[in-house]
């Protein structure tokens, strides 16, 4: 069974993939997921389904402007949960072979458990907010997409031609994701900083990340222009009276602030694996003191996280002013506060920077989490803030999460003793496996 594994490591995918598409199959309906259901389930016209769809782009009610996205995710609201479980469990296999292709290891089995692990370490109860199939269909399935459409960066960096094909299979998948404008920040980032690196190193602009570009500024473009935006601005500032009072400076830091807790001091399970994996790395490459010092104090201020689970202690609220900008918080310990969320995000960063070996590892890891991080915190000039929560912060996560899929493939490749160090890391991989399994199957119970 081993060498079955460790040759056909994708069975290992597979057998995730229909794992969770099984668990997500016993969701129950619940907020938007039960309105649009039972304004649907009595339809058995595809064109009624469709036109309910495209209402929430050109409708009366307009309010979303992420059509291509919402058009699936009704689809699925009306019809068998089966089928949509289906599609996230073909959503996650593509994730897994998008991250296998990105960041490829020597021995394929602990790099599909690696993976496996890494993503299972996501709070996939986050997604459920508005409705499983609603909010997974919002946030996971363009995520993976967006991951895919990666795989040409990867090609294009081990000098292999892209066939016309590769075209039509992956510009499909830049649209649809960048069809949130969350994600279409880190997709232009990355395109941008990869056309720039093969520049550099092939004299020449390689054609796939410009059209990425394009296509994220098309995107852009189109959100911006939706008829959708000012009645959904209306609906969210009536759950958030006090933010149309805020001026720019406040949503500024409303955004920073909240977004490097969400990173930093959530008690994030995938972030504090990444921090000792900065760590390990750092301690690796580097003999300076300081720089060993200052990934110590990394895993310290991830490890302050963990504080959020202590009942006694007041936890966070989704629109917590830091006092900058806020008259009323002023004082020397809400801006230490301050300085120490952002220290922290800021010092997660360069050691993400430094720990990694490789260029384009570097490229795509650090492009992904700034750019997420830069989605999350452009949400504080919007009342969403507050009505959708931490879904919002999927992106960012998801970006936390393939630096710890990059860093531990690092690690191991650069171990000295592999076959120690392997077996070590799969039962504890299979340990974190199960464990995600069974809180996603607890989640929907």
């Amino acid at each position: 069974m081993k060498i079955l594994l460790k040759k056909y490591d994708h069975l290992i995918f597979a057998i995730a993939g229909l794992l969770f598409a099984f668990i997500l199959s016993r969701v129950p309906l619940i907020v938007d997921d039960e309105v649009r259901h039972a304004m649907l389930s009595g339809s058995s016209s595809l064109g009624d389904i469709l036109d309910y769809a495209l209402s929430f782009y050109t409708g009366a009610t307009a309010n979303d402007s992420r059509i291509l996205i919402i058009i699936p995710a009704v689809f699925f609201a009306a019809g068998p949960k089966i089928i949509w479980a289906a599609f996230m469990g073909l959503d996650l296999y593509l994730l897994f072979i998008s991250l296998k292709i990105l960041f490829p290891g020597s021995n394929r089995l602990i790099c599909a458990l690696s993976i496996c692990a890494c993503v299972m370490l996501y709070s996939f109860s986050i997604l459920s907010s508005a409705g499983w199939i609603t909010t997974m269909s919002a946030y996971f399935a363009p995520i993976c997409l967006a991951l895919v459409s990666f795989i040409p960066f990867k090609l294009l960096a081990d000098k292999q031609y892209l066939k016309p094909y590769m075209y039509a299979l992956f510009i499909p998948a830049i649209i649809y994701s960048a069809n949130s404008e969350q994600i279409l920040i880190p997709e232009f980032i990355c395109a941008f900083f990869i056309m720039i690196y093969l520049k550099k190193r092939d004299g020449r602009y390689a054609l796939y990340p410009v059209i990425m570009m394009i296509l994220c500024i098309a995107s852009a473009a189109f959100t911006f222009m939706t008829p959708a935006n000012s009645e959904r601005m209306s609906e969210e500032a009536a759950l958030f009276p006090e933010f149309m009072r805020f001026n720019i400076l406040n949503k500024a830091e409303l955004g920073l602030e909240s977004a490097c807790f969400l990173l930093t001091e959530s008690g994030r399970p995938f972030y504090i694996v990444c921090c000792i994996l900065i760590a390990m790395m750092i301690f690796r490459k580097y003999k300076s003191a300081f720089v060993r010092i200052l990934s110590v104090l990394l895993i310290l201020s991830a490890a302050a996280g963990l504080l959020i689970y202590i009942p006694s202690l007041p936890h966070y609220s989704p629109v917590p002013p830091c006092g900058l900008f806020f008259p009323p918080n002023y004082g020397f310990r809400v801006f230490a506060k301050y300085m120490l969320l952002t220290g922290s995000a800021t010092l997660f960063f360069f050691g993400l920077l430094i720990a990694l070996d490789d260029g384009f590892d570097r490229i795509i890891c650090t492009g992904l989490f700034a750019g997420g991080f830069l989605s999350r915190m452009i949400i504080g000039f919007v009342p969403s803030i507050y009505a959708s929560g931490e879904r919002t912060a999927a992106v960012m996560d998801f970006a936390v999460i393939v630096a710890c899929v990059c860093l531990a493939s690092e690690y191991y490749e650069g171990s000295s003793y592999k076959k120690k160090t392997g077996t070590i890391l799969i039962p504890v991989f299979s340990f974190m496996i199960v464990a995600g399994f069974i809180s996603l199957f607890n989640a929907v119970s």
